[in-house]
């Protein structure tokens, strides 16, 4: 080794200090960078020869840079819906621009929000890259199933653009029911009566179902009854002589003398038939009501009209084709055991053109420990709901309105659970009858009306999504996650992102927290990973190091020039 090779290896160790003085300044600078990755400095011993000899040896250093980018940095919470980070592996997929075929970067800096297009845009400039969504949250065909290479999910990316037009509307056409039904409630039963506005007098009569009852003075014998001191005396006359009337015609009916002017009798429909059971009445002072016995088919008979009230009702909107609502009300009465009536109706009545407004009517039966038996097939085949207004074009719309054809849900009808080779159990997931409150547990369709945009979030699975005022939320697009077999290859550009390079290794594609890489987290953002304490303990290192490199160069100076004065 001369003295001459000295002067090398000082200078050498000044260079490779250099560089990691450098590197260092460079960390402590992007501290607070979002998504920066820091740099380490390695050295390496320099030979001139690899012998066995030590004077072929040609000491020195040489420095070299590697970049962190496997190495997490600390995640924070952040005010603004777009902003993510990714806790794992991964990176953000990105442009420079928003040219189409533009190259593909890479980055973990994940301020992004909407430039003046909409374009989800990090704070470097970059553009942000996504696979989109169909209506319905489908990613591409293409990429559906999960067996497709690099090349498809390359070309499958889109600029994540969140400037979308309002949502259009969309006609109703599936109508979910979870509700429970009383099985507590008493059966409906017609009810009828005779009305009173004076005592009757000696020789009245009222004929209940063909047995004419006559009112005397007093001794009555028979179907005759006597006359009390006013009407509500009499009713009673007349009540119990009633209730203990052996006639086989009117034993079915249970009779009251109803606010002392009324009689009535509530006819059970577990026994005979109602529609046979008649009021009459020659009094001038008694007005009879007959029996009203439940008819959906018939206007005066039904729920639909009010005729006859309804044991539990429920409304629900359904949409047109133009986004404007439509209400309908769904009857429930309870006609037998586990047997309920069902009439859906339009509210109201003229919103439709089906005379008094009802648009299906059936039955639904209940198991014995309250799952779904049946559903008459009017009820569970897709109803027309012929609208008034079909034909017509509606203000600030473009084209006219059409019926809605909806389907009712109203859950799994089968045999009871325990049912010898029964094909199809009957459960709870839709109507149940259950000794409890009447409750709706939810009542979902389909329908929405246009909306504007409001909002756009990122949620914690990377998926991009827009909300509009009609309470309807859309997602849009899925943003994947680059993975490579070496992160810490990439080549590193301008405003902490990378480009792809041959040390990197092998790349794919995938959604978040899918096959290896990270998991996105929304509303956050990743600090730098650069430690700054260890920072400024390198860099006082470092600096050491670089001062005592410049002293093996001024004494090989001094050696070189005591040589030189010997010369002399």
């Amino acid at each position: 080794m001369t003295l001459n090779s000295t002067f090398g290896i000082g200078v050498s160790g000044l260079l490779a200090q250099s560089t990691k003085i450098g590197s260092i300044s460079d960390n402590i600078a992007n501290v607070n960078t979002v998504g920066y990755k820091g740099f380490t400095t390695d050295f390496l011993a320099l030979v001139q020869n690899a012998s066995t000899q030590v004077s072929d040896y040609y000491y020195g250093a040489r420095s070299t840079v590697r970049q962190n980018n496997t190495q997490q940095g600390e995640i924070s919470g952040s005010d603004r819906a777009t902003d993510v980070a990714i806790n794992g592996n991964g990176f953000f997929i990105v442009t420079p621009n928003t040219v189409a075929g533009s190259d593909l970067m890479y980055t973990r800096a994940g301020t992004f929000s909407p430039d003046k297009d909409g374009n989800l845009r990090n704070s470097a400039g970059f553009y942000l890259q996504g696979w989109p969504l169909d209506s319905t949250g489908a990613l591409p065909a293409a990429l559906q199933g999960g067996n497709h290479g690099i090349d498809t999910a390359i070309s499958s990316l889109q600029l994540v653009n969140v400037a979308t037009t309002d949502s259009t509307s969309v006609p109703t056409g599936n109508i979910t029911v979870k509700a429970n039904l009383d099985a507590d409630q008493t059966l409906y039963n017609p009810t009828g009566q005779i009305a009173f506005t004076a005592n009757p007098t000696a020789g009245d009569t009222v004929t209940i179902n063909g047995v004419t009852w006559t009112f005397v003075a007093a001794g009555a014998t028979g179907t005759q009854v006597n006359i009390g001191t006013n009407l509500d005396f009499t009713l009673r006359n007349l009540v119990d002589s009633l209730n203990v009337s052996t006639n086989p015609a009117i034993t079915p009916g249970t009779y009251s003398n109803y606010n002392g002017h009324t009689l009535k009798v509530v006819y059970d429909s577990m026994n005979g038939n109602a529609a046979t059971f008649t009021l009459a009445s020659s009094s001038v002072n008694g007005t009879p009501t007959q029996l009203l016995i439940y008819d959906p088919a018939v206007s005066a008979s039904n729920m639909t009209s009010g005729a006859i009230q309804s044991h539990f009702n429920r409304s629900v909107d359904i949409v047109d084709n133009n986004g404007l609502k439509h209400s309908v009300n769904m009857n429930f009465l309870k006609t037998a055991v586990n047997t309920w009536a069902v009439e859906l109706s339009a509210i109201p009545a003229t919103d439709v053109t089906i005379a008094g407004g009802q648009i299906a009517s059936g039955t639904l039966t209940f198991n014995g420990e309250g799952s779904l038996a049946s559903i008459s097939p009017s009820l569970s085949a897709p109803i027309t709901f012929p609208w008034t207004s079909t034909g017509t074009t509606p203000a600030n719309a473009t084209t006219p309105t059409t019926n809605n054809t909806v389907t009712f849900n109203w859950g799994t009808a089968g045999q009871i659970f325990g049912t010898p080779g029964a094909t199809v159990i009957g459960r709870t997931d839709g109507m149940r009858q259950l000794a409890a409150n009447y409750i709706v547990d939810s009542l979902n369709q389909d329908g929405h009306a246009a909306g504007t945009l409001q909002k756009v979030e990122i949620s914690d699975d990377g998926i991009v999504k827009a909300y509009y005022n009609n309470g309807v939320s859309q997602s849009i697009y899925v943003i994947p996650l680059a993975k490579f077999n070496n992160p810490d290859g990439l080549q590193n550009i301008s405003g902490t992102a990378y480009l792809n390079s041959d040390d990197a290794g092998i790349i794919n594609y995938f959604s978040s927290g899918q096959s290896g890489v990270g998991v996105i987290l929304s509303s956050s953002l990743e600090n730098s990973n650069v430690e700054l304490a260890s920072q400024l303990t390198d860099i006082i290192i470092a600096q050491r190091a670089y001062q005592s490199n410049t002293k093996t160069v001024s004494t090989a100076d001094d050696m070189l020039k005591t040589v030189t004065d010997m010369l002399r």
